[in-house]
């Protein structure tokens, strides 16, 4: 699975740094200097013929995992270039490929879940303490493809539990 569990004392972190060494070796990305930020650019539609798009799949899969597993923060960029699966361009691969050295610099980052007390110890006390939050946004239309964007989160007691780009 290429999940590790960290646990502390005041929280407990998940991580998928080996299956992202994994990647990073397997797409011999890990010698590669490593990016700052995920992309610089929202890849755009390709017309001609595709010379890459095998290695283009494997790669857009493994990053699909690790945004589903434990790294949000590749989401947005990780859907716009499975957006391009049908006809990928060698662009598109520079792209992905720059999102995987991206997660190889950063590759100790995770979800970490703290443990937020819950006071009290009946039943409807603990209710009144928990707390939801939902953040929700979207673009109509603003790039170069004319088609809006959606994103979302949702924490549960300050800890992020659910994501969503599409």
């Amino acid at each position: 699975v290429g999940l590790r569990i960290v646990r502390r004392d005041d929280s407990i972190g998940i991580v998928c740094d080996a299956y992202i060494e994994r990647c990073a070796k397997r797409f011999g990305m890990d010698k590669m200097a490593p990016q700052t930020f995920p992309a610089a650019e929202t890849p755009e539609k390709f017309t001609g013929e595709s010379t890459c798009r095998k290695r283009f799949m494997e790669l857009v899969g493994c990053l699909l995992y690790i945004s589903t597993a434990c790294r949000p923060d590749i989401t947005t960029i990780t859907n716009m270039l499975a957006s391009q699966m049908a006809c990928p361009s060698q662009k598109h691969l520079t792209m992905a490929e720059g999102v995987l050295s991206y997660l190889f610099a950063t590759k100790r980052k995770g979800l970490k879940f703290y443990k937020r007390g819950v006071k009290g110890s009946t039943h409807m006390s603990k209710l009144r303490n928990m707390k939801l939050d939902g953040f929700f946004d979207s673009n109509f239309a603003e790039d170069h493809s004319r088609k809006s964007r959606t994103g979302m989160v949702i924490y549960y007691n300050g800890n992020l539990v659910s994501w969503l780009s599409q």
